[in-house]
């Protein structure tokens, strides 16, 4: 399918699903259905996270997931990381090694979410040697993508110098830019 043949039921997407967002979750899980059965890579994903957080579906939502993946959606790549790392008593998979290709396919893709969780991970040594450098840098390119997470866990290196001189001034900027964007997600 053409981009601006995509581009348009998309945007019709988001009209239906607005008119209807006040009204039951059947109708929205109609819409997107709809959409996600003609392949648009957004539409499998969005049903994917109404599966998933809205009707607890968790298993048709991991199938969603690993569809909007194939066709290279890269929040999908991002959720099936968290998927994975999560433990099994929770319903996951609790494989590190497994979380991080996914998060960083993701991240490949231009993923904010999965670029800050690869910064979790050499953060924190989950699965790998801790890399406090390695984890600023993935970090940084989350918060480039103006990722509040990222923004504030910056501020956070820059208020106590860990891998960058310490800067006070660049510490406060980076965490009310994480304001800002927080603020902005509503």
């Amino acid at each position: 399918m053409e981009q601006k043949k995509i581009d348009e039921l998309l945007e019709k997407m988001e009209e239906e699903i607005d008119e209807v967002r006040e009204n039951s979750l059947y109708e929205k899980e109609t819409i997107l259905e709809e959409y996600a059965e003609m392949g648009i890579a957004e539409a499998i994903y969005q049903l994917a996270e109404l599966e998933r957080y809205e009707l607890d579906n968790n298993e048709y939502a991991e199938e969603l997931y690993n569809q909007a993946a194939e066709k290279g959606y890269p929040k999908a790549y991002w959720k099936l990381g968290i998927i994975y790392s999560t433990p099994k008593f929770a319903g996951g998979y609790e494989d590190d090694e497994k979380a991080k290709e996914l998060y960083e396919k993701a991240a490949e893709l231009g993923c904010a979410e999965a670029s800050y969780e690869l910064g979790e991970i050499y953060n924190s040594g989950i699965g790998v040697e801790q890399d406090k450098q390695k984890a600023f840098s993935y970090f940084e390119k989350s918060a480039e993508e103006g990722y509040p997470e990222a923004l504030a866990t910056l501020s956070a290196f820059y208020a106590n110098g860990i891998v960058v001189e310490k800067d006070i001034e660049k510490a406060f900027e980076l965490a009310y830019k994480a304001y800002i964007e927080l603020n902005n997600r509503g």
